[in-house]
């Protein structure tokens, strides 16, 4: 039998592993330590989303099973994220 051919090429482990290190430091360098608000977009000024918020919380596990933080570390930064939340006010207001 004569395998089909691939239409899309093998993805090097290397550049998986460079392109989720890359992706985890984003989130990990630009998030706001104090609250884990995360901007929306980067380099320029931008605002902080919910979304980003969550790529960046989903980031931190990647960080500790990778050994680039320790599970302290996201531990830390998850529950600052979730008491600022908590801690938010919160109604039907606008802000």
């Amino acid at each position: 039998r004569v395998a089909p051919p691939r239409l899309i090429p093998a993805v090097q482990p290397d550049l998986i592993r460079d392109l989720q290190e890359r992706t985890f430091r984003f989130f990990w360098e630009t998030t706001d330590a104090e609250t884990g608000l995360a901007p929306d977009r980067w380099p320029t000024p931008s605002f902080a989303s919910i979304a980003a918020v969550g790529f960046a919380l989903t980031a931190y596990p990647v960080g500790v099973i990778n050994g680039w933080i320790t599970r302290e570390e996201a531990r830390a930064r998850t529950l600052t994220t979730l008491q600022f939340f908590a801690d938010a006010p919160q109604g039907p207001g606008e802000t």
